[in-house]
This record gives C-alpha cells, sequence and structure tokens, in this order.
C-alpha cells in the first residue's frame, strides 16, 4: 500500500482538477428533454380539459344548503321537475297490463284427445256389433282422461273416417285457443285480481290491445271453435254437442300476467312522455342562500350552465382557455420544480421519469373526464359523487412504487391540479389529492408485502373519508349523504391500491425500472441462478448470504434501500458459476490452481467473473439494478495480490508492471447502496482471515479497508457522507461481532487448538495484506 501512494495522489489531484473543469461549464437548468415533456404535457392537458367542457352536471347535494344565491343571467328553457313527474305517473296509469298465454297444459291436452280417439278405435274394432249406447268401460276409459261422461258417445256418434279427419282439425283448434289465450271465470269477475282496469289489455309484449270482456273463456272457446268445426267439418248438431263437450274439458285457462314486461312498458311510455318546460328570464332567483337545494335547483342550475355555454362567443372561450394554460403553466413548473428542490435532478434529465411523469398526470385526467361522462352524459353517477370517486391516489402510488417518494409528490401535485381544475378549481379536489399524495408517499416508500399495498389503501381511503366529513359538514350537506360520500372514497382507496398492484408489472416492464415487489421476487433463494449457485459453488452462496446480511443491516442504519442492497448481495458474485474452483471460497482443500498460472493470466480470470455475472443476469431478464449490483461490487479496485506477485517477478526480469492493468473495470458505485456491496464484500471476504479471539482485530480491519476504498477515490461517484461512513463502520463492526463470536473450548479439544495456534500467522494472513478480497487470492491462501 505504501508503494501504491505517489500514484494514488497523481490521480486523486488529477480527478480533482478534471471536476473543477466540469464544474466551470455551467449546465442549463432547463434541458431539451425537460422542455419537450412540459409543452407536450401542458397541451396534452389543455385539450382534455376542452374536449369535455361541453359537459354539464352539478356537485350540489339535494338537501344541503345553498352557500349562495345564484340569479339567471340569461333566458333559458328548463323542466319543470313536478309537472313532468306528474304527466310520467299518469302514463303509468294508463299503460295496460301484459298478459301471456302460457303454453304449459297444451301437450297434456293434445295427448288426451289422441288417447280418447286411440281407444275409441280399440273400443269400435272389439265390439263392432255392440248395442248404439255406450259401454261402461268405455265410459270408465274416458272419465279416466278427464271427460265428461257424455263423451264416451264418441264411437257411435262419428264413423271412423269421420274420427281420423276430426283429430287432427281438433288439435288445430287446440293451438289457436292456447295462443290467443283463455281465462278463468274467477279471474274474469275479479279483473284479474285486481291487477286489470279499464285501461285495456296487451297479450305480449308487442300483441294488440284488447279489453277484459274479449277475453275468452273454456266455455266461451268452446263454444265458438265448435261452431267453427261445425263448418268446416259439415257437423250435425249431436255432433256439434259432441265436440264442444270434448273441447270444453280440453281447454284451461293459460293467461298468466306478465309483471316484467308490464313494467318494461310503463318504462319505455315513461321514456315517450314528453317533459314540461318553463321559461326562467334573466334575473330569476335559481338558488337562494341559506335554503335548502332541491331537485328543481339542480337542474335549473345544469340548463343555465348549459344555455351559457351555448351562448358564450369566441373571445369568451379564448379568455377560459388562456386562464386555464396560466394555470396549469404555473402548476407544472412548481410540480417539476419541487423535483429540483428535493434534489432529485436526475429526473430531470431522464426521459423514463420525465415521461411517467407526463403519463401519470394526462391518464389521471382522462380517468376524471371519464367520470364526468359517465355522470353528465349517462347519468350514471350523480354528480355530487364526483369529488369521491376521482383517482386522486392513483398517479402518486404508481409513481412512489416506480421512483420513490419525490417523483410521488412531484406527480401528485400535478395531477391533483388537473384535476381540480376539471371541476372549476375545487378547493377540496385539491387539497384532498394532496393529502392522497402526501400519504402514498410516506406508506408505499417500501412495500416489502404485498399486504403494506393494501394497507396504504386504507390509510388513503381513510384520510380522503375524513377530508370530505369535513367538506360536508362545512357544504351543511345532509349527513347520510356525507356518509355515502366517505364510505365511497374509502372503497376506493382500497380499489385504488388493486389497480395500482395491476399496473405494477406492465410499468416496470415499459420502464425497465425495478421496484420492491420484483426485489421481492428475485429475493426467493429457490430462484434458478441462487440454485445453481449453492449446488456448484457453495463457498461463494454462503458469501453472499454473509454479504447480503452486513450489507442490509449498514444500508438500513443510514435509511438506504435495504431490500435492494441486500437482493444484489445474493446475485453480485453468480458469475462465478462459470469457473467456481479457481475461487478460494470453493476450493475446498483442493491444489491452487493459480499455481500454474501467469499472474496476468489469473488476473483475467479474476475479472472475467464481472463480467461472466453479466452475461448470466442478462440470460435469466435480471433487472438492470441487479446488473449494477454484479457491475459496481469492485468498482475499480486493485488486484493486489496478484499484482504484488507480477512485481516480484518483474523485479527479477527488469520489466514493469501498471497498476491500472490489474485493476477491475468498473465502473464505481454510482449509489450509496452500491457502495455499502462494495465494502462489505471486502470486509466480508477479509474478516475469513482474522483471528475473532484478538479484541480489536474486526474493528481494526474495518477501518482499514473503509480508508482503502476512499483513499483509493471508489465512493467518488456515489453519495455516501462522511458521517454515514461512520454509521456503516459501526454498522459492519457490530454485525461482524455477532457473526463472529467465540466458542466455549469442549473437554478433548484442547490439543487440536494448541495445533492451531502453532501454525503461523503469516499462512492466514498473507491475502489480508496483499489481496483486495479472496476471490484475488489463489486458492490455498485460507
Amino acid at each position: 500500500m505504501t508503494d501504491n501512494t505517489p500514484k494514488l495522489s497523481r490521480a486523486r489531484k488529477k480527478r480533482t482538477q478534471e471536476k473543477t473543469k466540469k464544474a466551470r461549464k455551467r449546465k442549463p437548468l432547463i434541458g431539451v428533454k425537460l422542455g419537450v415533456v412540459y409543452v407536450a404535457t401542458l397541451a396534452g392537458l389543455m385539450v382534455i380539459l376542452n374536449l369535455g367542457r361541453g359537459a354539464v352536471y352539478s356537485e350540489f347535494t339535494p338537501g344541503q344548503l345553498a352557500p349562495s344565491t345564484v340569479l339567471a343571467r340569461v333566458d333559458f328553457e328548463t323542466v319543470d321537475l313536478a309537472a313532468t313527474e306528474l304527466r310520467r305517473e299518469q302514463a303509468d296509469q294508463t299503460t295496460p297490463a301484459v298478459l301471456k298465454a302460457s303454453p304449459d297444459g297444451l301437450t297434456d291436452a293434445k295427448r288426451r284427445l289422441n288417447s280418447l280417439f286411440a281407444k275409441a278405435e280399440e273400443w269400435r274394432s272389439e265390439s263392432p256389433d255392440a248395442s248404439p249406447s255406450p259401454s261402461p268401460a268405455f265410459t270408465e276409459v274416458s272419465m279416466l282422461l278427464g271427460f265428461q261422461e257424455g263423451v264416451a258417445a264418441l264411437p257411435r256418434t262419428f264413423q271412423p273416417e269421420d274420427c281420423k279427419e276430426l283429430k287432427p282439425i281438433l288439435e288445430a283448434t287446440l293451438e289457436r285457443a292456447w295462443k290467443a289465450g283463455l281465462i278463468s271465470e274467477t279471474e274474469k269477475a275479479t279483473d284479474f285480481e285486481g291487477l286489470i282496469t279499464d285501461r285495456g289489455i296487451k297479450l305480449g309484449a308487442d300483441g294488440p290491445l284488447v279489453q277484459l270482456e274479449n277475453l275468452r273463456t273454456p266455455l266461451m272457446a268452446a263454444e265458438q271453435e265448435s261452431d267453427r268445426v261445425k263448418k268446416d267439418a259439415d257437423l250435425n248438431a249431436a255432433q256439434t254437442h259432441l265436440v264442444k263437450l270434448i273441447l270444453l274439458d280440453l281447454f284451461q285457462p293459460n293467461l298468466e300476467f306478465d309483471r316484467m314486461a308490464t313494467e318494461e312498458l310503463k318504462k319505455t311510455n315513461r321514456e315517450e312522455t314528453p317533459e314540461v318546460t318553463v321559461l326562467r328570464r334573466e334575473g330569476t332567483t335559481l338558488m337562494e342562500a341559506r335554503t335548502p337545494i332541491t331537485r328543481q335547483v339542480v337542474e335549473d342550475l345544469q340548463r343555465h350552465q348549459r344555455r351559457l355555454l351555448d351562448l358564450e362567443a369566441g373571445s369568451h372561450n379564448l379568455a377560459h382557455m388562456v386562464g386555464q394554460g396560466l394555470y396549469l403553466a404555473v402548476g407544472l413548473a412548481v410540480s417539476l420544480a419541487l423535483l429540483f428542490l428535493l434534489d432529485d435532478r436526475k429526473a430531470l434529465g431522464d426521459l423514463n421519469r420525465l415521461g411517467l411523469w407526463m403519463i401519470l398526470t394526462l391518464g389521471s385526467l382522462l380517468l376524471g373526464q371519464g367520470m364526468i361522462y359517465l355522470s353528465a352524459n349517462l347519468n350514471l353517477i350523480p354528480g355530487h359523487f364526483l369529488p369521491s370517486l376521482l383517482p386522486l391516489a392513483l398517479a402518486p402510488m404508481l409513481a412512489t412504487i416506480l421512483y420513490g417518494p419525490r417523483m410521488g409528490l412531484s406527480i401528485g401535485i400535478s395531477s391533483s391540479l388537473a384535476l381540480s381544475l376539471q371541476h372549476d378549481l375545487d378547493l377540496v379536489i385539491f387539497f384532498s389529492g394532496l393529502a392522497a399524495t402526501v400519504t402514498s408517499s410516506l406508506t408505499v416508500r417500501a412495500i416489502h408485502k404485498r399486504s403494506n399495498l393494501f394497507r396504504a389503501g386504507l390509510w388513503i381511503g381513510g384520510i380522503q373519508a375524513l377530508i370530505l366529513v369535513g367538506a360536508g359538514s362545512l357544504s351543511l350537506v345532509p349527513a347520510q349523504i356525507t356518509v355515502l360520500h366517505a364510505l365511497t372514497a374509502f372503497g376506493g382507496g382500497l380499489l385504488t391500491s388493486l389497480l395500482v398492484l395491476l399496473l405494477v408489472s406492465p410499468f416496470e416492464y415499459l420502464l425497465n425500472v425495478t421496484t420492491d415487489i420484483r426485489l421481492l421476487e428475485l429475493s426467493d433463494m429457490g430462484h434458478p441462478l441462487l440454485s445453481r449457485l449453492a449446488m456448484e459453488a457453495p463457498g461463494t452462496y454462503h458469501h453472499s448470504l454473509m454479504v447480503a446480511h452486513l450489507a442490509q443491516a449498514a444500508a438500513r442504519e443510514i435509511g438506504g434501500n435495504d431490500l435492494l442492497v441486500r437482493v444484489c448481495a445474493y446475485y453480485h458474485d453468480i458469475g462465478k458459476l462459470t469457473k467456481p474452483e479457481f475461487f478460494i471460497e470453493n476450493s475446498s482443500g483442493r491444489q491452487n490452481p493459480h499455481d500454474e498460472l501467469s499472474p496476468s493470466m489469473s488476473r483475467l480470470l479474476i475479472i472475467s467473473h464481472v463480467k461472466e455475472g453479466v452475461s448470466l443476469a442478462k440470460r435469466y431478464k435480471l433487472p438492470a439494478a441487479i446488473i449494477d449490483g454484479i457491475e459496481q461490487h469492485h468498482g475499480t479496485s486493485l488486484i493486489q495480490f496478484f499484482y504484488h506477485r507480477a512485481r516480484k517477478q518483474a523485479e527479477n526480469s527488469s520489466s514493469s508492471i501498471e497498476a491500472e492493468d490489474y485493476r477491475y473495470p468498473g465502473p464505481k458505485p454510482r449509489t450509496r447502496e452500491m457502495g455499502i456491496l462494495m465494502i462489505a464484500d471486502s470486509i466480508e471476504a477479509a474478516s475469513r482471515t482474522i483471528d475473532k479471539n484478538k479484541p480489536g482485530q474486526i474493528e481494526g480491519l474495518v477501518k482499514e479497508i473503509l480508508e482503502e476504498k476512499l483513499l483509493d477515490g471508489q465512493f467518488d461517484h456515489c453519495s455516501l457522507t462522511l458521517s454515514e461512513i461512520h454509521r456503516i463502520r459501526r454498522s459492519f463492526v457490530f454485525s461482524l461481532n455477532n457473526m463472529l463470536h467465540g466458542r466455549v473450548s469442549y473437554p478433548g479439544k484442547e490439543d487440536e487448538e494448541e495445533q492451531q495456534e502453532e501454525i503461523p500467522a503469516t499462512e492466514e494472513k498473507e491475502p489480508v495484506a496483499e489481496a483486495d478480497t479472496p476471490e484475488d487470492q489463489p486458492a490455498h491462501a485460507g
């Protein structure tokens, strides 16, 4: 280390000069990407706002006290709701009842008719010379089929050929009567149990309109149809009477009250009933302060607003658009300036983050416009429910999960402003949006469980419910309506968390972002890469677990992303799967393969595990954050062991060795988490070679490695401060003392312990003085 001091000092001086030169070059505060995204977002918001400007709705709740007095500014026509409702009630009363003819019973009637004619044919064939009077046997059969006693005269009244002609005629008569419908004497006398009045009857929803007295009973139908059969079949009086008896026994009432069709007909008549319109003159009081708001007041206000929009000239529209544009321009600028003030300047030049800012801001306004369309055009949502249904928390929650709370705050401000402007600068919506934004930034910063997202939805829904209760109390909205608004907002918070959970994965893929939810999936030790590491390189696998423990504790100590650094530690050495036997932790006492290699070849093998790790990570589609951990966990550190071996060999051959040739390709750690990973990797590897029973060894080791990395400039590109490095050092010392604690000597082990103490210290400690980590050492160096 002493030999490198002059070169390191010169390198640091050179880096300082380069930084000074860069600092002198002033970077523009507003970049091209930022300007383009800003203008595109502003234009998109203006288009969405003015496309939906014709939608008219009222956020006043019937029953609340009017906050102010409103006078009509122009003459306009409005609907008299009371008169219109009276006219519609009259239409209800004049709507005829709908009856339907049920087909039930027709099949049974045909079966009985066929059985009667079949039995008559059998009786005739068995007793052709019998007396004209019906036999008792056939009489009994006909009565069992449900016919009167007089029907037993059928075989003697009709000849066999007449029966063959009569049966299809009777079948057709049955079908015709069933289709026309039959009503019982009781139902006809009681007006179908009071369901039918003088307004008439419709047989089927599309059937003709008939009067109750024109409906046929079975007796009426039997008389009319028997006369028709008489004409069609040229029957005599006895035959006609017999047909009447048969039909009377077969006919049965089949008309039923069709309640659904009747209600549908009433609904159609109500819709077709023209509205009663009245003229409201200019200056008429539409709403008087401190008086209850009625449905008529809400209707008048909406008609008045629609009339004003129709009469607005181009200059008025232009003034309105200018006002909207100024509000939005300042609000969007404040939203982006917040990122600058919160020291998230990277977002101002990152196209992915700016794109997310634009998409979520425009998307929130589009969802709000959809709610207005459902209310104003389709009348599916009452206007006063809109503030409780707006997706105020969706954009900030999604942005916080993807890029952190600072981006969530920025997007929350821009989307809340746009949604409040969409509702005529409603302060309740703006304040509710700000509350949802701050709550989202606090509750979804670290999603280590999917249930945490639903817990955040509960918090957001609860806070929005409280705001709406307060707003309802101030506006004197009826208590039951206020409670409904609060419950709707609370349920909306839960639905928003569910929607965010569904949208996270597509946004992760589109923006190439690694969220905590994705990291939790990668922390599963059953991942194919980790399973291979445990089987093919068990020493490296154990080393990775220990590094993860050390790094996670240190990241938590300084408020870093402990989940990210833990998962990066699991995968940081997967490149050793290619040649595990060339790294000390996987040697298992075998002969050192580096003894037969030159230092330059060993250097290439050691360095290659970074490149191989990146290749494996891409093959298994690991996210960019994990790949960064693989690339940056060594930074540009010096491979000291092989560098010193090369220098010793070069002294004998009088050749020169450059230290830069024995450095990792980097890059250096660019975030605090990657800096912690580098330190944890080096300290865990070196801690295996120290004497854990000597006090102060662990603390000295941690201090030495931290100073070495600091002097080597490995922390130049990450934002670790000296105060944070001090807290990281304390965390490592504490964790290592717990991991490397001593044990009580067991009886019979004294001889083994003495033999271990006789091993020369240099055999264990030689790599600590000369090597960065054990993977830089030959396999025999313990």
